[in-house]
C-alpha cells in the first residue's frame, strides 16, 4: 500500500502562507521585520537605558587605614593582623 504525501501548508502569526521548502521558516518577512523592530525599540525605552546608566560599577573607596597602620595597631594591641582584621577593628579603629 503506497502512502502519497500532500504538502503541508505552513501559516505564519498572521496568516500568510509560509514557503514550503524550508521547514525551519517560522515567520514571514514582515512578521520578522516587524519582531525584530519590536525588539530594537524595547532596547531604546527611557527605562532601559536609565537601567543601564545604574547598573554602572561604582568606584571603591580608599581603605580606612593602610596595612602598615594596620600591622602597627595590631602590634600595640598585642594582636596578630589576622586576629586584628577578623574582629573588625581595622574598619573602625583610629590610633
Amino acid at each position: 500500500m503506497a502512502t502519497t504525501k500532500k504538502p503541508v501548508k505552513r501559516y505564519c502569526q498572521c496568516g500568510a502562507l509560509l514557503p514550503a521548502d524550508n521547514p525551519r521558516v517560522i515567520l514571514c518577512e514582515a512578521c520578522r521585520k516587524r519582531k525584530l523592530e519590536e525588539k530594537y525599540a524595547a532596547n531604546k525605552s527611557p527605562y532601559v537605558q536609565d537601567a543601564a546608566r545604574r547598573a554602572k560599577p561604582k568606584p571603591k573607596s580608599a581603605p580606612a587605614m593602610t596595612i602598615a597602620e594596620v600591622v602597627r595597631a595590631a602590634d600595640a594591641m598585642g594582636l596578630s593582623y589576622g586576629q586584628f582584621v577578623a574582629r573588625g577593628l581595622d574598619k573602625v579603629w583610629r590610633g
